[in-house]
């Protein structure tokens, strides 16, 4: 991406293979300049990711670090104007916004989405359920007796936040 002249910059940045030492450039980060990064690793894993060098080179940078082996479940939703980050298991909301990161800890996160993702789109959910679903023959929601349907927006309003793992 670098070598093409393509810009890159992001607010928010999944760091590769782990947070592997030769996951993340300098190069690559000062073109990306972004503010928060997740790294999806696995507790305890066999290789030490991620590594403390990007760690470090992240910290250097003063980019704000999220990774699954801490936080578990990260699910981020972007309307194309800005970006909510929710830390599932510490129920954080990051809410990113001119290069500016806020943290707060709500008891229920509502994300607002002023324009859904695909309009036409229809998703499911269950009236108890936390997650939405982009089809009715999903297999969680076989177990149930009432799907209710609408956009995605709509679901997010009713509290089903989560996309479901298996679906989506």
């Amino acid at each position: 991406m670098l070598a093409t002249g393509v810009i890159i910059q992001s607010d928010v940045l999944k760091i590769g293979h782990h947070g592997s030492s030769t996951s993340t450039s300098t190069e690559f980060l000062n073109s990306a300049t972004p503010t928060i990064a997740i790294i999806s690793v696995g507790a305890e894993n066999d290789y030490g990711h991620p590594h403390q060098e990007t760690l470090d080179q992240l910290s250097t940078k003063g980019i704000k670090v999220y990774t699954t082996k801490d936080s578990g479940t990260i699910t981020v939703i972007a309307n194309g104007k800005d970006a909510d980050l929710k830390v599932k298991s510490e129920k954080t909301l990051v809410n990113i916004s001119s290069g500016i990161v806020n943290e707060t800890k709500p008891t229920v996160v509502i994300p607002t989405i002023e324009q859904p993702i695909n309009n036409t789109q229809t998703y499911y959910w269950t009236p108890n359920g936390k997650s939405h679903h982009t089809t009715d023959k999903c297999s969680p929601l076989s177990r149930s007796k009432t799907i209710l349907s609408g956009t995605l927006e709509e679901a997010i309003t009713a509290g089903k936040i989560d996309p479901c793992d298996v679906c989506n």
